[in-house]
């Protein structure tokens, strides 16, 4: 079953990453102030960055991997995928994941981040 990585922007600016493999409903959940402890205190929070992957395995690995990024690399990542990852999340939230077809960024896909060009040099250790 394949599995997404998320970034929220929470209501004071700060950013959380987690992974799930029902991103509609867990946006839903960190909202209702029924999903991380985190972002509880700073809802509402609003998705910005969504990243598809193929099993959850992957997608524990890349959610440890963008954890330890630095604020500003998040940052990076996010304005360098908005539109991809906005345009995941809508085909997500119409049910069609399972079918999806978009040129969106998975594993494996060329750079599109910083992150990607630090794994090709060795620095982020990939799968």
């Amino acid at each position: 079953m394949e599995s997404y990585v998320y970034i929220v922007e929470c209501a004071d600016k700060t950013l959380y990453t987690g992974w799930t493999n029902r991103p509609v409903h867990r946006l839903a959940t960190h909202n209702a102030g029924k999903g991380a402890k985190y972002t509880r205190s700073r809802k509402p929070v609003k998705l910005v960055y969504l990243e598809r992957l193929p099993d959850r395995s992957a997608g524990l690995i890349r959610e440890a991997q963008i954890k330890k990024l630095t604020a500003g690399e998040k940052r990076r990542l996010v304005e360098s995928c908005a539109g991809r990852s906005q345009a995941l999340y809508r085909f997500v939230q119409e049910g069609g994941a399972e079918t999806a077809n978009l040129q969106v960024r998975t594993r494996g896909a060329d750079a599109c981040t910083p992150t990607c060009a630090k794994q090709k040099k060795g620095k982020i250790k990939s799968e």
